[in-house]
């Protein structure tokens, strides 16, 4: 009974070196790296099947979903979006599938990759996401005074942005 106890606990820090925590910690607790609007959410009730913890916010022109179960989900918007890709990781297998609905842009796939990186420990940083390619989705002209690249704005506020840009121009 002694030597069960033993192995057994030998081989607790085992399993959990095999399983690294997300990029965003093991509670969600930490931003994703470039994010902004970023909410750690959890459920009351969680079940065996899904722990209950996970985190949103936007990522490159995105909203994304992080989520304890070790899936991400990416779309332009979080009520009826008109694309969205499911990323659903296997930890075991390190490795991610993805899937989509709808027409996804270019540069949405290679965001919900990082995701997936994400969750399955891998070190990522801000620089990893296009900031440019964001801007450029946004249809701001690169001088239109919008000097934090992660930030990312409301259509209307792009808009107000890029006419001040030409007013001043003019």
């Amino acid at each position: 009974m002694r030597l069960q106890a033993l192995l057994i606990a030998l081989a607790l820090p085992l399993a959990a070196e095999a399983q690294q925590a997300p990029c965003v910690g093991s509670g969600f607790d930490r931003p994703l790296p470039g994010a902004t609007a970023v909410e750690r959410r959890f459920a009351d009730v969680p079940s065996a099947r899904y722990p209950g913890i996970w985190q949103e916010g936007r990522i490159a022109g995105h909203v994304y979903q992080l989520s304890g179960d070790l899936s991400a989900v990416l779309s332009p918007t979080r009520e009826a979006p008109e694309w969205r890709i499911t990323v659903i990781c296997e930890a075991s297998e390190d490795r991610c599938e993805q899937t989509s609905a709808g027409p996804v842009p270019e540069g949405a796939g290679a965001v919900a990759d990082l995701l997936g990186r994400c969750l399955l420990g891998d070190e990522i940083a801000a620089a990893d996401f296009d900031a440019d390619g964001a801007r450029a989705r946004l249809g701001l002209p690169p001088d239109a005074g919008h000097t934090d690249a992660e930030r990312v704005l409301s259509p209307i506020a792009g808009i107000a942005t890029a006419a001040g840009a030409e007013g001043a121009r003019q």
